[in-house]
């Protein structure tokens, strides 16, 4: 028995070569992190798929918004009919986000007991005591369209990537 979506994420990963690990943390270690130490390229890799399975979200999300404020129509039919690929690429990115953190705390056992874990210049792997969310990854979309996309009682305009 095959299960899709575990078999498309083995082929994505497998369709990333190790020099091609685009979204490198950007940010520095801060005071206050402990650095556990750098990410393996399988966790790299995985990082690009979490990454670019967001923005496949988020690409969508926005066509939504743009049909949105051209018709001024909520219930639009070309919204519906983008519905279904939103929540489907939606999915596909919240399984990917939980299976690259729960990667990361299996090969990083020494986060499976801390507040929050981050991830730093160099691919290097921090948590920090005071238990906030050191970095902004990205926005993870859920199937309904969450607060914190913007969107409230339907799709409304706002800025979506940060």
């Amino acid at each position: 028995m095959s299960v899709p979506l575990i078999k498309e994420i083995i082929e994505r990963l497998a369709g990333i070569e190790v020099d091609d690990l685009r979204y490198e943390p950007g940010e520095a270690v801060q005071d206050g992190d402990h650095v556990l130490g750098v990410m393996n390229d399988e966790l790299k890799k995985f990082n690009v798929l979490r990454n670019e399975t967001l923005r496949e979200t988020q690409e969508i999300a926005l066509k939504i918004v743009a049909i949105e404020d051209k018709t001024g129509d909520k219930e639009h039919p070309d919204i519906a009919k983008l519905r279904p690929d939103f929540d489907l690429a939606s999915v596909k990115h919240h399984a990917a986000e939980s299976l690259f953190w729960d990667s990361l705390r299996v090969e990083f056992p020494g986060t499976l007991s801390k507040p929050s874990i981050a991830l730093r210049k160099g691919w290097q792997v921090v948590w920090n005591e005071e238990g906030r969310r050191i970095t902004r990854i990205g926005v993870i979309i859920s199937p309904v369209f969450p607060e914190e996309l913007g969107f409230s009682a339907g799709p409304q305009k706002k800025d979506i990537l940060h």
